[in-house]
């Protein structure tokens, strides 16, 4: 049960999230048992199988180095069976930018983003200052430095470099779908989308009865699936 009552920020800031953009959809939330990888895998199953919904966002993800491939390819079979009967299935893409591995191809894109049957979902920072009124929408990656401790102030600063940022770069398992041609190389690469994730410029939620701000693709992701809500509502049926 602690597994699960871990999750609380994460399911209030989805469905409040998802509800902001679009107020009218219908959301169902699936509570596993654990957060063990075939838990997760067993509620995509059954909400494609009971038609819970056209629509399905899912914030976590685990790096792809860490998976194995046989793992990977039994929870892609879930995903391949949603995408075939026209459900839309989300991932967030990670907020660790290559989780480390210093190459984008080292195997630190995460799955089940990197599935070629999913939207992978990255993150941006908005509202930065770039000399406009309006500012800009770039991706993000938050670095830091300190500038004083209980010290004194630091001269020269101390940097503290990557902190996080948005997850992506090459699949090692997954070959590159046909929609990515024009890109180099053999495998696929997310992320597909990107929505606001920083969480300097990140979302307001409130959880247990207190108002804060989040950020992470864990924000982007229901952001995007309910956008895309709108869409299916505009098109008058499932996009797929």
């Amino acid at each position: 049960l602690q597994n699960v009552a871990d999750w609380d920020e994460e399911a209030d800031l989805d469905i409040e999230w998802a509800h902001a953009i679009a107020p009218k959809a219908s959301i169902v939330l699936l509570i596993t048992p654990t957060q063990d990888w075939s838990e997760l895998e067993y509620a995509i199953q059954y909400a494609q199988e009971n038609k819970l919904g056209t629509i399905i966002s899912n914030s976590y993800g685990y790096p792809e180095m860490a998976w194995g491939s046989f793992t990977l390819k039994g929870f892609n079979q879930v995903l391949k069976k949603a995408a075939a009967q026209g459900i839309a299935v989300n991932f967030a893409s990670g907020d660790y930018g290559d989780e480390g591995t210093g190459t984008p191809n080292g195997g630190g894109a995460q799955f089940p983003a990197t599935s070629q049957y999913v939207t992978a979902v990255g993150g941006t920072s908005i509202g930065l200052p770039n000399g406009t009124k309006l500012g800009a929408e770039v991706g993000w990656g938050n670095n830091a430095a300190e500038i004083s401790n209980g010290y004194g102030v630091l001269d020269p600063p101390f940097f503290d470099g990557y902190q996080s940022g948005s997850g992506g770069g090459v699949s090692e398992y997954i070959s590159k779908p046909s929609w990515e041609k024009s890109l180099r190389g053999s495998y696929r690469q997310v992320p597909d989308i990107s929505a606001v994730a920083d969480p300097y410029t990140g979302g307001i939620v409130v959880l247990s009865g207190q108002v804060g701000v989040i950020g992470g693709t864990s924000l982007a992701c229901p952001i995007f699936s309910a956008i895309w809500a709108l869409a299916d509502q505009e098109a008058g049926g499932p996009l797929g």
